[in-house]
């Protein structure tokens, strides 16, 4: 009952939220490159990991970081202005693949596009402040798709996580 009662004071509170004004909202080509690269990773998991990294869009060098170390920093385009930073692929044993997670950065998704094309949405974590994350999920294949927002501050999706389904619905007691 208690998870239930925080998913329904939870989903009110982000029925409110909304794009910022400074960080334009994904165009639909971009959110259709989104959905269909981290459906695709859900689906590969856990998988080998030379054929996920196959998936996953080539890097290109950041021209938006004025550090003297910028050539290092590296991010994969996704869409138009949607870019994956920090793209991490966890390897198990034998070259398998268990986890796929990066930052999103560019332009936002927003939560009203998450609940559009996902429904039935998995609350895996409620932040009590603005200085922690909300984590909302969706189940595909045997992967669970997480979207993390800061606080709350539902208009931008600030990070994605791919896991299979097994670890986190266990851990929601959802198995």
């Amino acid at each position: 009952m208690k998870f239930f009662t925080s998913a329904l004071v939870f989903s009110a509170a982000m029925l409110s939220s909304s794009v910022s004004a400074s960080e334009p909202k994904t165009s639909p080509e971009a959110q259709q490159k989104f959905w269909s690269l981290t459906e695709r990773i859900a689906l590969a998991l856990p998988g080998d990991g030379r054929d996920l990294q196959k998936l996953i869009p080539p890097s290109i060098a950041r021209t938006d970081i004025s550090s003297s170390n910028s050539a290092q920093a590296r991010r994969a385009e996704i869409g138009p202005s949607l870019f994956a930073d920090d793209v991490a692929v966890v390897m198990g044993k034998n070259n398998r693949a268990d986890a796929v997670s990066f930052d999103l950065s560019g332009s936002c998704i927003p939560f009203s596009s998450i609940r559009k094309r996902y429904p039935s949405i998995l609350v895996i974590n409620h932040a009590a402040s603005d200085l922690e994350w909300n984590t909302l999920g969706t189940q595909v294949g045997d992967s669970v798709i997480a979207f993390w927002f800061k606080g709350t501050k539902f208009g931008c999706v600030r990070r994605v996580e791919i896991t299979p389904a097994a670890g986190t619905l266990s851990r929601l007691n959802l198995d």
